[in-house]
């Protein structure tokens, strides 16, 4: 083998041989760090030698972090959706290229960026251990190609441990909260967007994307096709990310009449609009037609909350409302997650997993009372005496 490996401290180091120097004889040596274990520097160790003997070993880049990562966000433009691409530019800028965009590629190693997550960790206005996960994920993924083109012999960011994430207890309204939400909102006139959260789960895109053809009065049904998302310049109707994220939704006959009441205002409002209105067919748009900007819903959505005496969620957490809801009232999993666009029930399940424990005990007192009846109580009275 044209190498050796070697342990200086608690790493495995592979030792390449690349060639004699044509002046002295000797052997030119590349070290490559970053391994745990022997065996992963020797697997390293003998697919080097394998580039090597077929004429396919390149070195390192020399290239800048970030003239590389500005590339690879480029061609990520074209490989993901657009709200996809917004947060690993966001990520990379404010995060990411302040740091590490004037390092070489080659001098990225596993200790750099630990001690970058540890900086973003401890600093005066600490990220959380989810959005340091987000930035790992993004280094990791930029860095996989880099390997992959044979820019670097291997990823240091696949040694390196992001901090764990805790999951946040979700935040909810009761079903009394919801209730005094849409009371203070009824005068409101988005009020038909606000209760179709309550009672669809949509996402605010969703909401925003949805247009009158989607709506079917007579079956009672909205189908979800689109989302309204951020552009770089203004917006853009984008398709859910996934397949089960187009879907059908089973309105309320309370939602139906809401939804009909806000399309005599909105014709009202075109009428008042005249030829300045530009009509999109979106069910909830500006008093000219054009798209809602999604800060401007949610800052109505903050002043109308605030106004109101309940827990101060985002909008976001409605959709979890709505979801919790129907779980404890018996509604099973598999519909609510298909209400919710999840791609599979596991999500659901995982996602609002604090449901399941009272689901449980009320499932298994149905199934006791099924099976013995009267016997049951027979049984507590005993347990009492």
């Amino acid at each position: 083998m044209r190498g050796t490996v070697q342990k200086k401290g608690n790493k495995w180091y592979a030792v390449l041989y690349t060639g004699r120097d044509e002046a002295t004889g000797k052997w030119q040596r590349k070290w490559f760090s970053g391994f745990k274990t022997k065996k992963e520097a020797e697997k390293f160790l003998a697919e080097k030698v394998s580039e090597i003997s077929q004429g396919r070993y390149s070195e390192p880049s020399k290239e800048l972090y970030a003239d590389y990562i500005n590339t690879w966000l480029d061609d990520k433009k074209m490989q993901v959706r657009q709200s996809t691409w917004r947060t690993y530019d966001w990520l990379a800028r404010c995060y990411v290229l302040p740091h590490l965009g004037k390092m070489e590629l080659s001098k990225i190693k596993p200790a750099v960026l630990q001690k970058f997550y540890h900086q973003l960790q401890n600093r005066d206005e600490p990220l959380s251990a989810r959005t340091i996960i987000q930035v790992h994920l993004l280094i990791k993924a930029s860095l996989d190609r880099a390997v992959k083109w044979g820019m670097l012999p291997n990823n240091p960011a696949q040694a390196v441990d992001a901090p764990r994430y805790r999951k946040k207890e979700m935040e909810i309204w009761t079903e009394e909260e919801v209730r005094r939400f849409l009371d203070s909102a009824e005068t409101h006139r988005l009020y038909g967007a606000f209760y179709l959260a309550v009672t669809t789960g949509m996402r605010l895109g969703e909401i925003l994307g949805l247009r009158w053809s989607d709506v079917d009065f007579s079956t009672r049904t909205i189908s979800i096709s689109q989302a309204l998302a951020r552009a770089d310049t203004g917006y853009i109707m984008q398709e859910p990310k996934t397949k089960s994220g187009k879907r059908s939704i089973a309105l309320s006959q309370s939602s139906v009449n809401i939804l009909e009441r806000h399309k005599r205002k909105q014709a009202a409002e075109r009428l008042r609009a005249g030829s300045l209105y530009q009509d999109h067919g979106l069910v909830f748009a500006s008093t000219v037609g054009t798209p809602l900007n999604s800060r401007n819903f949610t800052r109505a959505y903050y002043t109308l909350r605030d106004k109101t005496n309940v827990a101060k969620i985002n909008f976001h957490s409605i959709r979890h409302t709505h979801a919790t809801l129907m779980l404890k009232q018996g509604v099973h999993p598999k519909i609510v997650s298909e209400r919710l666009g999840h791609a599979n029930i596991s999500i659901t399940l995982d996602t609002y997993s604090h449901v399941i424990p009272g689901l449980q005990q009320a499932a298994i007192d149905k199934f006791e009372d099924a099976l013995f009846g009267s016997q049951v109580v027979d049984k507590k009275a005993m347990v009492e005496e």
